[in-house]
């Protein structure tokens, strides 16, 4: 059930394997330049922007790395697991769990800066989508079938809508 798409920026292209494998490839030759083996399971998929790439585990980890050679710049164990692609902002990584959790974390660090929290039905078949930012708001869609924008720097909710019915 696993959807790990690369992430492309405008020179490079990131790739994931659920082994742990992680490649940085130039998009105009096809070139690799770096191939990480981070000895996690990949399960969250892969994201970049900002100078870093992040990941998500089935332990419920977040990872980060330099965007330039792979290295790990920081992890962070959260309270589930990571199903779908980290969103990166300006100065936020903004992670989703299968608890139900909307992780704000610093980008430099992964100190929590916020977190929002939502009810998730009682049976949950990966009901995960990735984060997405739009300027200063993030939007993130829940199993419980809403979905919520939050000021991508302090959390505070915009707004909560019901979009769907959760069976």
């Amino acid at each position: 059930y696993l959807d790990l798409k690369p992430a492309v920026t405008e020179r490079w292209v990131f790739a994931a394997a659920i082994s742990g494998e992680l490649v940085k490839i130039d998009r105009a030759t096809g070139d690799v330049v770096w191939e990480v083996e981070t000895e996690r399971t990949i399960t969250g998929g892969v994201s970049a922007a900002y100078g870093v790439v992040a990941f998500g585990t089935g332990d419920g980890e977040v990872v980060v790395l330099n965007e330039e050679d792979g290295a790990i710049l920081w992890s962070k164990k959260l309270d589930g697991q990571i199903m779908a692609a980290p969103a990166v902002a300006a100065d936020h990584i903004l992670v989703q769990t299968l608890s139900g959790r909307l992780h704000g974390l610093k980008r430099e660090d992964g100190a929590v800066a916020w977190l929002y929290d939502t009810s998730i039905p009682i049976l949950t078949l990966r009901g995960e989508s990735s984060p997405v930012v739009v300027g200063e708001v993030t939007l993130a869609g829940f199993a419980n079938g809403k979905l919520a924008a939050l000021d991508t720097n302090t959390g505070f909710v915009g707004w909560e809508r019901s979009i769907g019915q959760s069976e």
